[in-house]
């Protein structure tokens, strides 16, 4: 398993944050955290992850990069549940697997409405469109 791991971890891009991107959403977003943005049923809000301009490597990123991640990004932040978000139904089940407001998930592109709010690229998807729970951002692009 280690042999695994080692070979998957190093295939994955680290990028060079400057500041801590979920800080950096968070704060962006501060009104919608307070609860100045309700979000309905089993709906989930998850601001979409922009890359940095460079990798941790030195690898520069275009502009025309990061400007897309804003529409074709598949990694995001969790801002807010609605009420029946993650509660299994007869036809749901999450397996006892729960998503929390601050964890970093994957979306389709495809999925969701998409919005800007305070400049934010955000995306309001259906609970059961979240497809992975993952510990940075920047695994996946």
């Amino acid at each position: 398993m280690a042999k695994i791991e080692s070979i998957v971890t190093s295939g994955l891009q680290k990028m060079d944050h400057k500041t801590d991107p979920k800080s950096d959403i968070c704060a962006n977003l501060s009104e919608v955290l307070a609860g100045d943005f309700l979000v309905y049923g089993p709906q989930v809000l998850v601001a979409t992850y922009v890359r940095p301009a460079k990798t941790a490597g030195g690898i520069w990123v275009t502009e025309r990069s990061r400007a897309e991640d804003e529409y074709q990004g598949k990694t995001g932040l969790v801002i807010a549940l609605g009420p029946t978000a993650f509660k299994e139904t007869k036809d749901v089940d999450f397996g006892g697997l729960i998503v929390k407001v601050g964890d970093w998930v994957v979306i389709s592109p495809h999925d969701g409405l998409a919005m800007s709010i305070n400049k934010q690229h955000c995306r309001l998807v259906d609970d059961v469109q979240i497809r992975a729970v993952v510990k940075r951002p920047d695994m996946l692009l």
